[in-house]
């Protein structure tokens, strides 16, 4: 984003503060001038005059607005945001006649000519746009955006090019990306005219707009590519245009390049010429096939000497995948699962894929994982390739689910786009529920069911808990703004939500739902409300209605989750024979003054297995503060929220739970591994909320030593690993880690460390090793440091899946040089996942003076790229030894870190969240609070509140359940050291 401006443009000197201070400023401002006297009367007279002419001069500002400028705050379809508090300038200080973030309806966009002509030697821009527009309201002004650009010349013409319209002035407003243009003559409600830019600008590594980014080839050259990211909004950097989403066009393209590139667009290359005459020998101009029409955040254009691999779909599609010479043949895997998901979705979504190509490309920088660019999706290297020989099954699996995401955008984004940002959700959650679903399709032994509920499910339910949370479906009133919803309500959340309707609803009717909507709003805009309108009408014609009293009330049903922030805790009590469930708002942190009678309610749809009784119980809470149904009286034990399809969490009394442990220790069928994860992950999720004691997760966790499901252990290392790190500098850490390591001794000598078994048994695998070194199991750390030994000493592979482990390790308990060697090894290697695992790694050095070394040269972007320094703080913050060197080097370097990467960006977010959520102590909730107390921090505030949230969870938990922990656990190492068999829940202490 441009950086912010003063609404003036100026500085002013500030006013003085006191009679004192007045003196003192009069004088300095008057030094050596020649006094002026003048009596009270003509005093008062001056000061008369003078406020009537400020008054005028006001009144004549209010009144002389633009034609068009609406007074309502509505422009078009959308609610706007209100105007600024004083009116807007350009840089130069002159007023700045539009006073909305939004632009004026009053021009349209129907097609974009676009003419670039970069140079990969120079990094200069040339370019060239023809914007056809149709006038919607009569108008003598036009308001569209730029950003950073130098324009050189404008015109404005009849769509005929009969007449030229003159352009009397041009204004640029920074702070909001936009550019005034005033004509002579009113343009005509429902003329076309033809509004033309030329411009220029220097391509920059800045992650953003028309960027440039490079790669080491094989010959270790270095090889220069331009490449795009616009969303949210920075196609505006790359050429003047009407940045919004719902202001869709088609685009046609022109690019020139030199013959040892290639240029890449949406849709395919239509024709070359040479134009060697004309711009020297090797100049060739590429002209591509119109698009359909599209918002301009979907536009890419990438020039290279990328080679591609290609395949193609049952559809005719033809899928391409783009990466340097070197590493293309990585990109072999992604093809393939690109081919099986994208005619997958054609026949899920009824119907085709829109265009005849789809290209997938590997960037060396790019900021996010990957982007949806109609036609050309674009992916951080480790996102898209994969070689088997160093990328283990997360690695797979993680590519198929990128790609995945991506190409359930080209129909849910791309083909139907939300009408502003306040609707990403409608993009985002749902291309984050259809990565699970059509990477199940692809590779059924992922096993997708349990990802979605670790990777989707828990962890909004994690951050959705936190005061400073958002509703799903949000406002946005500010630039900033549409920087901060890109977090994981609007992907993890929002695809959770449309979980849980669609297992309410049954998938048959939920995909017709989908379907009416695509094809309503095909090649158009939607909202939230559109999509609920789609659906309810699909339940309706069901010729099988969901279960229970007929169809939900859909809209009602999911405003009520999208709408509000937080979920509810739902509490169920079975007695005689009836079960009572009522529903209240679950917060970490209670908000300060809060009513209950304000507490907010939401339509819940429940299913829950009784002992005793055949199949499941349906409950409902029509917004409703609880029910009552009927239910056997001679229930042992009853468990809700089966499979872990809602959003929520769920509690019981004591009995119950006690009751439940029993189950996980049994082994029981009635409970799946989703069940037995959503079980444990309540538990820990109710202590920290301080509303059950430490006990009870601790004893629910002892049922690991028979668990063999995946989702149960990465639950519970999840939260043990939070609780070892709050307690790492007191006495209750020593019996909280041997009661870790005597929980993964069983599995840990039956997984052993081979390569063995299948993807979910691999990926398990990983996680007990792992979690056996970070608890110092000493047969596990012996282990790791011989195959690193052997990697290091005797070049021996490191299997996989094992790398991260193993390299981390080396590092860890290693010396100097093993850093070193890791260092080099780094360096050199060509293979991105490689790289990663490596990066990753050494930042588990307890050397303080190679930390610092390596922040250091982490953050300067030359040996490791600016993108990778998240990765540099995540995993330093993660060595304990390395915390608070991290926090003092990031408050040091502060400056350059934002100058690097912005104030309004999520690298900035996820910086301050590894940064310092995981202190603990009210003296470094001071800290935090005095270092950013005055930084504008712009998108990135919500993510330092929500950090300072999490603090004070630590501090509350440390005081609060320490001792409960510390008992516990004493009285089950006593209980183990007299070789007792481990005690049922009802005798364990509450």
């Amino acid at each position: 984003m441009a950086d912010a401006m003063s609404a003036s443009g100026r500085t002013t000197t500030p006013p003085p503060n006191g009679p004192g201070e007045r003196a003192l400023y009069n004088k300095a401002e008057y030094a050596g001038r020649k006094a002026v006297v003048c009596s009270p009367r003509r005093a008062a007279a001056v000061l008369v005059l003078v406020f009537l002419a400020v008054l005028a001069i006001a009144l004549v500002a209010a009144f002389a607005r633009p034609a068009c400028l609406p007074s309502t705050g509505v422009v078009g379809p959308t609610t706007v945001a209100p105007p600024v508090a004083t009116r807007p300038t350009t840089a130069d200080g002159e007023p700045f006649p539009w006073d909305s973030l939004r632009l004026p309806p009053a021009v349209l966009p129907r097609r974009y000519e676009l003419l670039l002509q970069p140079n990969l030697t120079t990094f200069a821009v040339v370019g060239r746009v023809k914007i056809q527009i149709t006038v919607t309201q009569e108008t003598s002004f036009i308001v569209l955006h730029s950003r950073n650009m130098t324009i050189t010349k404008r015109e404005l013409h009849t769509s005929d090019d009969s007449v030229n319209v003159s352009i009397t002035r041009l204004l640029l407003y920074p702070e909001r990306d936009q550019v005034y243009l005033s004509v002579n003559e009113s343009l005509q409600l429902g003329q076309n005219y033809t509004l033309s830019f030329e411009f220029n600008y220097t391509l920059r590594e800045a992650l953003e707009g028309f960027y440039l980014s490079h790669y080491t080839a094989a010959n270790g050259s270095k090889r220069y590519l331009a490449t795009t990211q616009f969303e949210p909004n920075a196609a505006r950097a790359a050429f003047p245009c009407f940045d919004e989403p719902q202001l869709k066009a088609t685009f046609q393209l022109a690019m020139v390049r030199h013959e040892s590139h290639t240029a890449l667009f949406n849709t395919p290359r239509r024709s070359t010429a040479d134009l060697d005459f004309y711009l020297g020998a090797g100049i060739k101009q590429d002209d591509f096939f119109e698009t359909v029409r599209m918002s301009t955040y979907l536009v890419a254009f990438i020039v290279s000497d990328y080679a591609h691999i290609s395949d193609t779909t049952d559809g005719n599609v033809l899928v391409s995948v783009w990466a340097p010479p070197h590493l293309v043949q990585q990109g072999q895997f992604a093809a393939q699962v690109a081919v099986s998901v994208l005619d997958f979705y054609t026949d899920y979504f009824g119907l085709p894929y829109q265009l005849p190509k789809l290209d997938l490309v590997a960037i060396p920088d790019f900021a996010a994982g990957a982007m949806e660019n109609w036609g050309l999706c674009t992916f951080r290297l480790t996102s898209l390739l994969y070689e088997p020989s160093s990328g283990g099954s997360a690695i797979q699996q993680w590519v198929t689910r990128v790609v995945a995401h991506e190409l359930a955008h080209q129909w849910f984004g791309n083909l139907v786009t939300m009408e502003w940002w306040n609707d990403l959700w409608l993009n985002e959650g749902f291309a984050t529920l259809m990565e699970f679903i059509g990477a199940g399709h692809a590779r059924p032994e992922y096993h997708m069911g349990q990802q979605f509920m670790l990777e989707a499910t828990l962890t909004a339910l994690a951050l959705d808990s936190l005061r400073d949370s958002h509703p799903i479906s949000v406002e946005v009133t500010d630039p900033d703004q549409i920087e901060s919803i890109f977090d994981t309500i609007s992907y993890s959340k929002g695809a959770a939500v449309l979980y849980m309707l669609m297992k309410e609803l049954g998938q048959p009717v939920f995909k017709a739902g989908l379907n009416k909507y695509l094809r309503r709003h095909s090649l158009g805009s939607a909202r939230t409300a559109d999509l609920w309108a789609a659906v309810q009408e699909a339940a309706a014609e069901a010729e099988t209605p969901p279960a229970g009293d007929g169809p939900p009330d859909v809209q009602a049903m999911m405003d009520s989750w999208t709408r509000q922030k937080s979920y509810p805790l739902i509490s169920v009590v079975l007695s005689a024979g009836r079960l009572t469930v009522r529903q209240a708002p679950f917060t970490q942190l209670p908000a300060v003054g809060a009513r209950q009678s304000d507490a907010p309610l939401w339509h819940v749809p429940l299913s829950c297995r009784l002992h005793r009784r055949a199949g499941l119980l349906a409950v409902r809470l029509n917004g409703t503060a609880s029910v009552t149904v009927s239910a056997p009286r001679q229930s042992a034990w009853y468990y809700c929220n089966v499979n872990k399809t809602g959003v929520y969490r769920v509690t019981y009394p004591a009995d119950n739970w006690a009751a439940l442990q029993q189950l996980l220790l049994a082994g029981s069928s009635h409970l799946s591994v989703q069940d037995r994860a959503a079980i444990i992950d309540d538990a820990f999720s109710l202590n920290r909320a301080d509303l059950l004691n430490a006990s009870v997760p601790l004893r629910l966790s002892t049922s690991l030593s028979r668990e063999a499901g995946l989702a149960p252990w990465a639950v519970s290392r999840r939260h043990l690993d939070w609780w070892l790190q709050l307690l790492y500098d007191q006495p209750t850490h020593a019996p909280l880690q041997h009661f870790v390591r005597r929980l993964i001794a069983p599995q840990y000598g039956q997984l052993g460390w081979s390569e063995q078994g299948s993807h979910v048994v691999r990926r398990l695998r990983a996680l007990v090793l792992a979690w056996a070194v970070s608890v110092r199991l000493p047969e596990a750390v012996a282990r790791a440091r011989t195959l690193f030994s052997d990697w290091r000493n005797a070049g021996l592979p490191v299997p996989p899946d094992l790398r991260q482990l193993v390299y981390s390790t080396g590092v860890e308990y290693g010396d100097t040089g093993d850093w070193q060697f890791v260092w080099q090894r780094y360096l050199n290697a060509t293979t991105p996942t490689e790289k990663n695992s490596l990066l990753r790694a050494l930042g588990a050095s307890t050397d303080p003076l190679i930390l610092e070394h390596f922040l250091r040269i982490s953050l300067a972007g030359e040996l490791v790229r600016s993108q990778d320094f998240v990765l540099v703080v995540e995993s330093t913050a993660a060595n304990q030894a390395a915390r608070l060197r991290l926090w003092r080097f990031v408050r040091l370097n502060w400056h350059k870190i934002l100058d690097k990467f912005g104030g309004g960006t999520f690298m900035i977010d996820n910086i301050i969240q590894e940064l310092v959520s995981r202190f603990s102590t009210q003296l470094e909730l001071e800290e935090v609070r005095a270092f950013f107390d005055g930084k504008d921090l712009r998108s990135a505030s919500r993510s330092l509140r929500q950090a300072l949230e999490s603090i004070q969870l630590n501090i509350r938990w440390r005081g609060s359940h320490q001792a409960a922990a510390a008992a516990w656990l004493e009285d089950w190492s006593r209980r183990e050291a007299a070789g007792a068999a481990p005690p049922t829940a009802r005798h364990w202490p509450n």
